[in-house]
């Protein structure tokens, strides 16, 4: 949520309070004619205890960071939740190969993108029945053990989804309860600089100045508003295993606007708030790409430069490496790296004359480790790529290498 949605004001909390320090400072040494108007001593101190508590209340970035790592501690529960539930349904195929009805018992369908919620009901269902057919799956080495394992993952699980419930609720919560206090800060603040203004108005004009608050509906002397729009943001990128979209920050920013569109043309906001860091999934898989700008209440700066992210349920294997392991027989060693969520790997090849750019891509075989060692005829450019895969999708190709023997 926005963390300045409902204020009275438009300045940031931080400016909110060097001007209250400010116009305290004011009063403090106006006490003698402030007494005039029915402001004590005692008032002025009970402002400073004000201004002290707002200061100290948590602010919206600390409470963004706990959300975010909580956030990160349950993605990483869930993905090796489905890990282990996948294990369950490949352990059912082999044990009931005869009798699809029992099978699909240990089946989700879209594993991957399955909710949360449906992941934990899911894993509680495999492990009754896991458990009731127990004798059954003795042949592919499923154990009690292991299934009191997948149960405890899944409670840790749902442990880490309240967890990341309460980090939202709180600050959500802190948000509007800060947001009361600014207001009630606020217009305390006005009823000082109103008597201020009163009292120095044509007498004093550097007193006068002093007990002048802009409320950024144009310039203002706090700096929050500034006298121009923003800079364009840099470094807009997204962290893939959080799904956190970051950007610098700019000056004079008030508010960022992010927003994304599959072919650059229509957009669509995804977030308007004060922070540089926003977390979002998107809701469908394919390329998109993204840009951000700051405004203020001089109004919008400019875009950033656009930044592409095909998001995929199932990224393809990357850091593929071929190595000749014998020339004189054509064997080579391929390795590559793991993909969270992969059960088995697809690995293909397109063989052609020495020096040719590659062909049409045929398959080597499926594998369950990230690894392949084969023999290919001599005299030829072999081209090899890697697709990862598990009982619900398969990812894109991985980057091609080749090898000429």
């Amino acid at each position: 949520m926005a963390d300045d949605l409902g204020k009275d004001f438009k300045m940031s909390y931080a400016d909110l309070i060097v001007v209250c320090d400010n116009v305290h400072s004011s009063i403090t040494r106006d006490a003698a004619v402030m007494a005039g108007y029915g402001i004590t001593p005692l008032m002025t101190s009970a402002f400073k205890v004000k201004i002290d508590e707002f200061l100290s209340y948590p602010s919206d970035t600390t409470l963004m960071t706990d959300l975010m790592s909580a956030t990160h501690n349950k993605n990483v529960l869930a993905n090796n939740l489905r890990i282990m539930a996948r294990t369950f349904g490949t352990r059912a195929k082999l044990a009931f190969a005869n009798d699809d009805g029992k099978y699909e018992k240990f089946v989700l369908k879209d594993l991957s993108h399955a909710t949360d919620g449906n992941l934990l009901l899911f894993c509680e269902r495999i492990c009754l029945e896991a458990t009731k057919f127990l004798p059954e799956f003795a042949v592919t080495g499923l154990t009690q053990d292991m299934i009191d394992d997948l149960m405890n993952k899944r409670n840790e699980l749902r442990t880490a989804m309240i967890v990341q419930e309460d980090a939202v609720k709180l600050r959500d919560e802190t948000a509007n309860i800060r947001v009361k206090k600014a207001n009630e800060l606020y217009r305390e603040l006005n009823k000082y600089t109103t008597i201020g203004k009163t009292i120095w108005y044509e007498v004093n004009e550097a007193l006068y100045n002093d007990y002048v608050i802009y409320d950024y509906t144009g310039s203002s002397s706090s700096g929050g508003g500034g006298s121009a729009v923003p800079a364009a943001p840099e470094n807009l990128s997204v962290d893939v295993n959080t799904m956190i979209f970051s950007w610098s920050s700019t000056p004079n920013t008030q508010n960022y606007t992010l927003e994304k569109s599959v072919v650059g043309i229509e957009w669509e906001i995804i977030y308007t708030g004060p922070d540089n860091f926003f977390m979002y999934v998107p809701e469908t898989e394919g390329l998109n790409v993204y840009r951000v700008k700051g405004s203020n209440s001089i109004g919008s700066g400019l875009y950033s430069s656009m930044m592409s992210y095909n998001y995929l349920g199932l990224p393809a294997p990357d850091y593929v490496s071929i190595a000749i392991t014998n020339a004189s027989t054509g064997e080579v060693a391929l390795n590559w790296g793991e993909v969270p969520l992969s059960t088995f790997y697809k690995l293909y090849v397109s063989s052609v004359a020495l020096g040719a750019v590659a062909g049409e891509y045929v398959l080597v075989g499926q594998y369950a480790v990230a690894s392949y060692t084969g023999i290919f005829a001599l005299s030829q450019r072999h081209f090899f790529k890697v697709i990862a895969g598990n009982i619900d999708e398969e990812s894109i190709a991985s980057d091609s290498v080749f090898v000429e023997l």
